[in-house]
């Protein structure tokens, strides 16, 4: 067949099958470093374009520990940045990252593409609980981008050989079968990698509302403070997510013996612990009794040390007329407080991006209200969050003028109380011993193995690791991070 009817042909094939053709062009190579400090807790930071043998890079790098061991609770993150690459090797790098324990994230303006984003899907951290428990651990910045796109035939440029053709087109094949052969270890549904092939040739599918990250399974960071209150919308998303059965529509099936009466929703007064409250409410009639089920929803700003969204259903809340209210209308919140002061029901917990309405685009939510996560913070030599939490201490910790225990004291941080670093850089900290010096400074090894990573947090406990902090008064001196922790 002429070359020409093979490319006309291809062309119609990789349409049909939500492939694309590209001409290859330069693209700057993968460069994967360690470093010592980073604004969002990086340890290790891989920039440029996925290429064949990065995940060998990947893993002389952050090896683990001895026998294919892993990162154990304190996982090391890497940080992506990258325009794509190769697909193959993309679902290479996630393999590794899953069965190692590392975790993976997008920063603040920068982006994962294609082929990255298939290696990011890989983020886990690892925990040995009676054998090894892996969790997702993938997160993007609100102000990052993540972008999926289907394998494409990247054909070279100027005169093009049939053998060249082919070899492309079983390449972009692989890459394919690939894909679907590993959705367990991607940890994506099939209807996700389906829609990946479904965007229109070179474009990608982008991650960039709450929605798609719920889906997806990926924690956003950055994000603006939360509001006081909740829409009903989005009481109604959170509860419904929990128990479908609280949805209208579950009333219509053909086998309920139950008519779906009415929805409600409404915010409730703060809880002693001070997170916020509301409730959803489901109504349906039963045997001529009215009933209705109660959501109770609550949220902590994350800077609380606790931050974040929970949810429960108190599937016994049931009225049956007995409500002050009147007899259609729903339970009053004074009522539903009551109920909660009773109830022991479990939580279901939630990321904070739960709060904001499903099609918000995560662009309009960057801001200053999210913390790292304590597992990425309390990992770090150098002071990585914007407040730690004073802790192993009787009554309170000291900031004093210099970096140690002889030095003036400045000002006393009371157990439990919040203090912020001066800055987020090694102007920030000091490390008074060799041993630890040489532990913390990961930027000069060949590798960071779970020994190595495991030795540096010891350090964090001996005294010898010392931060910059400041009070809320504004008064600032030298602590030692042993006291400190992000909750």
């Amino acid at each position: 067949m002429p070359l020409i009817r093979r490319l006309t042909s291809l062309a119609a094939l990789t349409a049909g099958l939500g492939l694309w053709l590209g001409l290859a062009a330069p693209a700057q190579a993968m460069e994967i470093r360690l470093v010592n400090s980073h604004p969002e807790g990086c340890n290790a930071r891989a920039t440029g374009e996925i290429e064949t043998g990065d995940r060998a890079k990947l893993a002389r790098l952050l090896p683990g520990g001895a026998e294919d061991a892993q990162y154990f609770d304190a996982a090391p993150r890497l940080c992506l940045d990258s325009p794509g690459g190769d697909f193959v090797e993309g679902i290479a790098i996630a393999e590794y990252l899953r069965l190692k324990g590392i975790s993976s994230h997008v920063a603040e303006g920068k982006s994962c593409l294609g082929a990255c984003a298939l290696a990011f899907l890989g983020g886990t951290r690892a925990s040995l609980e009676e054998g090894v428990v892996r969790t997702l651990d993938r997160s993007i910045h609100a102000a990052a981008t993540l972008g999926f796109q289907a394998p494409g035939l990247e054909l070279p440029d100027g005169t093009l050989t049939e053998d060249q053709v082919t070899e492309a087109f079983q390449e972009a094949q692989l890459a394919t079968a690939e894909l679907f052969g590993k959705l367990p270890i991607l940890s994506i549904s099939h209807s996700f990698a389906l829609e990946i092939f479904t965007q229109p040739p070179g474009e990608h599918l982008m991650v960039d509302t709450v929605t798609r990250t719920i889906d997806v399974g990926i924690r956003v960071e950055g994000v603006r403070p939360l509001p006081d209150e909740m829409s009903q919308d989005q009481l109604r998303e959170i509860c419904e997510r929990i128990d479908p059965e609280m949805r209208p529509d579950h009333f219509a099936r053909p086998e309920s013996t139950r008519t779906f009466q009415a929805t409600a929703g409404m915010m409730l007064a703060p809880a002693e612990t001070g997170a916020r409250r509301g409730a959803w409410l489901t109504g349906y009639r039963a045997e001529g009794e009215l009933y209705w089920t109660v959501c109770e929803v609550r949220w902590f700003q994350p800077r609380s040390g606790t931050g974040g969204v929970s949810a429960r259903v108190l599937q016994q809340a049931a009225w049956n007329g007995q409500s002050e209210a009147p007899s259609d209308a729903p339970p009053t919140a004074l009522e539903i407080e009551r109920l909660i002061e009773q109830a022991t029901g479990p939580f279901t917990f939630f990321e904070p991006i739960v709060i904001f309405p499903g099609a918000s685009k995560l662009a309009d939510l960057a801001g200053d209200g999210e913390e790292l996560p304590p597992a990425a913070a309390n990992a770090l030599c150098a002071p990585g969050a914007d407040r730690y939490q004073v802790v192993n201490v009787n009554e309170f910790a000291t900031l004093r003028s210099e970096p140690n225990f002889s030095a003036e004291i400045v000002a006393e941080a009371p157990k439990a109380a919040f203090v912020s670093p001066i800055a987020k850089d090694e102007s920030a900290f000091f490390i008074s011993s060799e041993i630890c010096r040489a532990a913390c400074d990961h930027a000069t090894r060949d590798g960071l193995s779970a020994t190595d990573f495991q030795a540096a947090a010891e350090c964090r406990e001996s005294n010898d690791v010392w931060w910059r902090m400041v009070m809320p008064d504004g008064a600032a001196g030298w602590m030692s991070a042993r006291f400190l922790r992000v909750r």
